[in-house]
């Protein structure tokens, strides 16, 4: 059986359902958290939170409506999630009544610190934005998850069929409109002073090491154009302290070679590209090859 190569020591990635469950609800929660970090600070509900703690220790979501203008329904979930999350505490007991809408929760002032105070030394809300050079790649990756796992090992064979026609260029639309999304979203929270950082799947292959090591570096509070005073550094991170050979056994390369040595059917996909917005996929193909052979 095949063992699973993202660290959980030997469980098998084959026939392990609880392992398969816990990555989708990590998943979930993961961007469920990470959406709801940039509401909070979108609406300014940390800035209020803090605020209401600061006069009277802890806040309904009712006050939390009053502070902001919301609807109490949406600040009893937004509330009710970060408390899951850890970012907020529910104070048991602290309602006056049997309603949700009773409870009572607190911004500890730590977080208070990093979430809601851009003064203050720890007030440090970073995002970092991912992406891929080439959204047909993306694309790729589509393919090779709808087969199935043992898809997803390296090939030199021409053994991947992608989407063709209206459907292939329906999942680019998607995925550029997604990018530009993250680009607006990216926008936004610069000019509102949270650093952010972009980096592409592309670089990261190419330098891994170094990819990651900038990433930490950014995570800890540097780069981005903001000085901050944290302590530590890259070796924070458990990827960072593994050694090199076991950062390369858990790196899987899902067909690195330029795409037009491995899709079966590339000629019906530059069919479908050429006279597209998306025919620069087709030239960078090309150049691929020619990086491959050496052919300035």
């Amino acid at each position: 059986a095949d063992t699973d190569p993202r660290g959980d020591g030997d469980r098998d990635v084959e026939e392990d359902h609880a392992l398969c469950r816990e990555r989708v609800s990590a998943a979930i929660a993961g961007a469920m958290t990470a959406s709801q970090l940039y509401v909070g600070d979108k609406l300014n509900l940390y800035e209020r939170m803090d605020w209401l703690c600061s006069t009277a220790y802890s806040a309904t979501p009712n006050d939390l409506a009053w502070a902001t203008g919301l609807k109490p329904r949406w600040c009893r979930e937004w509330m009710a999630q970060q408390a899951a999350a850890g970012f907020l505490i529910c104070l048991d007991g602290h309602g006056k009544g049997e309603g949700d809408d009773e409870l009572r929760f607190r911004l500890p002032r730590a977080c208070a610190d990093v979430l809601s105070d851009p003064s203050h030394a720890e007030y440090d809300v970073g995002l970092v934005f991912l992406t891929r050079e080439n959204p047909l790649r993306v694309v790729a990756s589509m393919a090779d998850k709808k087969r199935g796992q043992d898809s997803q090992r390296v090939s030199k064979s021409k053994n991947l069929t992608l989407w063709t026609g209206a459907e292939l260029v329906r999942r680019l639309d998607k995925i550029s409109d997604e990018y530009e999304a993250m680009r607006r979203i990216r926008e936004n929270a610069t000019a509102r002073g949270v650093r952010t950082m972009a980096t592409t799947y592309e670089t990261n292959v190419a330098a891994p090491e170094a990819g990651l090591d900038a990433i930490a570096t950014f995570a800890l509070g540097g780069g981005g154009g903001c000085e901050k005073n944290h302590r530590g550094d890259a070796s924070t991170f458990s990827f960072a302290a593994e050694s090199k050979k076991r950062r390369s056994r858990r790196s899987v390369k899902v067909h690195p070679q330029p795409m037009s040595q491995f899709v079966a059917n590339w000629e019906d996909v530059v069919d479908t590209l050429r006279g597209t917005r998306y025919e620069d996929h087709i030239v960078q193909d090309a150049r691929e090859v020619a990086a491959a052979r050496g052919v300035g």
